[in-house]
């Protein structure tokens, strides 16, 4: 493959636009070009991980307030002081963290992509690699391909270590399968060119959840790793944007607290999921809180590694406006209390209940696994595919859920999906699975399930 792509007239003359490799990475993403599709044919979008609640009042009316106060000016690329002291004192106190959070150790930035833009390429080079899970997160793969140099890249330096179906032991949805971590396939993963550990508490997209043995686990494999290959360190970037939607009162068990893994740790934080902020782009990324007593060495090394990360700020965003900054210091003293997360687990529960109840009576019955956090559902719909009709399949050109999302599901059923095969490494898994989201509200997720009864006319009769 060429290193760059040229496009030009066939006679060679006019001008022509030559496009790097490393600049090819910004196609858009599946996600995206789902969204385009489902908006073009008028589907109920399933796909996409926005909740469609109101943005909540109070925060509106920071806004408004802010922008009254021609509050328009450019801010400090490291974040307003105030908003960051809202950000370490909620770390303080939510995460249980081994170390406490500093003001100074963490950036503001526009939402948890740049967060992670900017965590990855201060961290990664172009011969190092990142381990991550399979199945994982795919919008992010465009920060890992501009950190490695290359869209050629991913597939040799992204090492994914697979998640596990297991059936769950207790609660509601006793003997179902969910997907669970597997840390001695994580270990198996690690080499001597591992550089950063990219994690996802709850997991996008599967729902899988870390428990504090897990987290201790990982960071014993880790110190034990670093031990036994002297002068290799691995970063972990952890992003933790689901842990207030968590179900069946599972606790959240942030990375943070383990030790182990804090001393390593850039964290990411966003406040989209859990206030309805979305749109404004609001996130953060916090690095390891310097140890009591550290000596002067150790400070200057935190500080120039935070004048890196500004460095990376000023040309990506610059900073993040001012008003945005003004309503998630409202937001994070003012709203994120007991009562609040209780309202988003008894609203994200009631949600899940109510997928869980209609994909239990779908054609896709008895092929899903339980989340145990976020609020997204991995199907698979290898079954569903094998039951289409032969004359289906023709028509609509149908072998992967790719094809069957693109070319079926969204144009005929008038449903959207996210498939699989943007979402793992193994695309014999990615082809059978799509991820559908229960974030929406119930007239939404009511919508989308009258739409998918039109299925089972496509489907030859279950054995």
């Amino acid at each position: 493959m060429a290193d760059c792509v040229q496009f030009g007239n066939a006679m060679g003359s006019g001008p022509q636009i030559v496009i790097p490799r490393q600049a090819r990475v910004f196609a858009s993403s599946a996600i995206h070009s789902i969204t385009e599709l489902a908006l073009r044919h008028g589907a109920v979008n399933l796909g996409q991980g926005t909740p469609d609640d109101e943005h909540p009042q109070r925060l509106r009316d920071e806004l408004a307030a802010s922008a009254q106060a021609d509050r328009s000016r450019y801010t400090a690329i490291q974040g307003m002081p105030a908003l960051r002291q809202a950000l370490a004192d909620n770390f303080n106190r939510e995460l249980n963290p081994a170390l406490p959070y500093q003001p100074d150790d963490i950036m503001v930035t526009q939402g948890a992509t740049e967060a992670f833009f900017i965590a990855i390429n201060s961290t990664v080079g172009p011969d190092d690699e990142v381990v991550t899970t399979d199945p994982y997160y795919g919008l992010y793969t465009g920060s890992l391909q501009m950190a490695f140099g290359g869209d050629d890249k991913i597939e040799r330096q992204l090492k994914p270590f697979p998640l596990k179906l297991e059936p769950l032991t207790e609660g509601d949805y006793a003997g179902q399968p969910h997907f669970v971590f597997d840390m001695e396939a994580f270990a198996n993963t690690l080499t001597e060119k591992t550089k950063a550990v990219v994690l996802f508490n709850p997991h996008n997209p599967t729902g899988a959840v870390l428990n504090a043995s897990q987290l201790k686990r990982m960071g014993q494999i880790l110190d034990d790793w670093e031990l036994d290959h002297p002068g290799q360190h691995i970063m972990v970037i952890a992003d933790e944007t689901y842990r207030h939607i968590l179900f069946d009162g599972r606790p959240h068990v942030s990375v943070a607290a383990e030790p182990s893994l804090q001393k390593r740790l850039i964290y990411i934080n966003t406040l989209a999921k859990t206030f309805n902020t979305t749109g404004y782009r609001i996130g953060s990324l916090a690095l390891p809180p310097t140890p009591p007593g550290a000596g002067r060495d150790v400070q200057d090394a935190k500080a120039e590694w935070m004048r890196n990360l500004k460095g990376l700020k000023n040309v990506t965003s610059m900073c993040s406006p001012e008003p945005i900054q003004a309503m998630a210091v409202v937001a994070l003293n003012q709203m994120a209390t007991p009562d609040y997360y209780q309202s988003l687990h008894e609203r994200y529960g009631a949600r899940r209940r109510k997928m869980l109840d209609h994909l239990s009576r779908s054609p896709f019955a008895g092929h899903y696994a339980v989340p145990d956090g976020g609020y997204f559902v991995m199907v698979d719909i290898g079954p569903t595919l094998d039951r289409l009709r032969p004359e289906v399949k023709t028509q609509y050109q149908i072998n992967d859920a790719d094809s069957f999302v693109r070319n079926f599901l969204i144009p005929q059923i008038k449903v959207a999906a996210i498939p699989g095969n943007g979402l793992f490494r193994d695309q014999q898994q990615g082809g059978r699975y799509i991820r559908l989201s229960f974030c929406q509200n119930d007239d939404t997720i009511e919508a989308a399930f009258r739409n998918l009864e039109a299925l089972s006319t496509y489907l030859t009769p279950a054995a």
